[in-house]
């Protein structure tokens, strides 16, 4: 296996909104910049890409055009390129928002979709490393479900009752995915992280929540890259309603969460090193999948968003890229933990890792018993109780699918 890894400055100005809270939301700092992060794998006969943006999400239209434009760099298919957002509300609007009143912010948009293209467009021969893909799975108990469901099944959700923090009992996903590649010399040259949570440790009412930044994956990746020397690429996973421990109380707290997980991926490495019989993937073909399906529109939804208004239905997609026995899920908007985790449980593959906000931002889909029992996320949801499980279904079926071809 070949590897290459692209990356590109994707930060807006001081001065431009921020999403994730209010949608007029004015950025009064930069804490660190915003990046894209990107590794083109090329198993010999097949190459695919898969980009990780630090952006709270990215509207359809975005999406589109930047599978077209990369895979139009590459010589490859749109399908083959893959792209996720690890949600930082450091970022601009990049997405079409509930109750924004604007679509979004197009001069940033521009920023992203520009700088993205011609980092992959740089990509020489010359830039691939070859070598060993390993795969491997920790665990960073560093996150909690944000929804607190008491006796009477109605959510409270912690970040407006932060006393009952201490009786967070919801499903947490706390899986740390790694997929990394040792060269020759069993050196690291690339390293891939997967895991849910809500890049939301450092928003504050202060300027913290003013400011423009990557939240702790941005850390993650610069303790990553110190520490091992190689390029390292956060995706997030199904964070829905997955929240850091510790949320929310300024920039000191990203290192419990980015520390932690850092930790783990070392641990991570050293370990498969050490045991390449059980590690070491053998097989490393690329396959890729898009797998559509309809969703009904939830027409007593309290926030729907204007462009559903007077649909019946809505076509969701998802966006598959399996590397021999791992396989990464691209999923639509804000996927809640527990049918993340049903994605998982009932894979054909080893190693399956969701990728957030994917294919298109949808607002957040969840279980059906998440709207009985309210909260925030069921107020935001977008299409019927059903479609979690309508999306569990179709991810199953397009994993068998991809997974029969080998």
């Amino acid at each position: 296996m070949k590897t290459a890894h692209c990356q590109a400055v994707i930060s807006p100005e001081v001065g431009a909104l921020v999403a994730g809270y209010g949608a007029h939301d004015v950025s009064v700092m930069k804490y660190d910049e915003l990046m894209m992060h990107g590794v083109c794998f090329d198993d010999g006969s097949r190459r695919a890409l898969l980009l990780s943006f630090d952006l709270i999400g990215l509207a359809r239209e975005l999406v589109l055009e930047l599978r077209e434009r990369c895979a139009e760099a590459l010589h490859i298919a749109p399908q083959d390129v893959l792209l996720s957002c690890t949600h930082t509300h450091g970022g601009p609007h990049t997405r079409v928002s509930n109750s924004a009143a604007h679509t979004y912010d197009h001069e940033a948009a521009r920023i992203v979709v520009e700088n993205t293209v011609a980092a992959v467009r740089a990509l020489r021969e010359e830039d691939f490393h070859e070598g060993d893909l390993y795969s491997y799975t920790a665990h960073a108990p560093v996150n909690m479900n944000r929804r607190y469901t008491g006796p009477d099944n109605v959510c409270r959700m912690l970040f407006d009752n932060r006393e009952l923090e201490p009786l967070a009992d919801g499903v947490v996903d706390d899986e740390v995915g790694i997929l990394f590649q040792l060269d020759k010399e069993r050196i690291p040259c690339e390293v891939v992280v997967n895991f849910a949570a809500h890049p939301l440790a450092s928003h504050t009412p202060g300027a913290s929540g003013h400011a423009i930044t990557s939240d702790y994956p941005g850390l993650l990746r610069h303790y990553l890259e110190e520490s091992l020397h190689a390029p390292a690429t956060f995706v997030s996973g199904a964070a829905g309603d997955q929240f850091p421990v510790d949320s929310e109380i300024g920039f000191h707290a990203l290192e419990k969460i980015a520390g932690s997980i850092a930790r783990e991926t070392v641990r991570g490495l050293v370990n498969a090193r050490c045991n390449p019989a059980r590690f070491r993937m053998e097989d490393t073909r690329i396959r890729t999948a898009i797998k559509r399906f309809p969703a009904t529109v939830r027409k007593d939804a309290p926030r729907l968003k204007a462009e559903y208004r007077g649909l019946e239905q809505y076509e969701l997609e998802l966006q598959l890229l399996s590397i021999g026995d791992v396989c990464f899920v691209g999923v639509p908007g804000e996927l809640l933990a527990e049918p993340g985790l049903e994605i998982k449980w009932h894979s054909p593959f080893r190693h399956t890792w969701i990728c957030y906000n994917s294919t298109d931002y949808v607002s957040y889909i969840g279980h059906a018993n998440m709207l009985v029992a309210g909260g925030y996320e069921a107020s935001m949801q977008q299409f019927a109780p059903d479609t979690g499980l309508k999306l569990v279904r179709a991810a199953v079926e397009a994993m068998n699918e991809l997974k029969q071809q080998a």
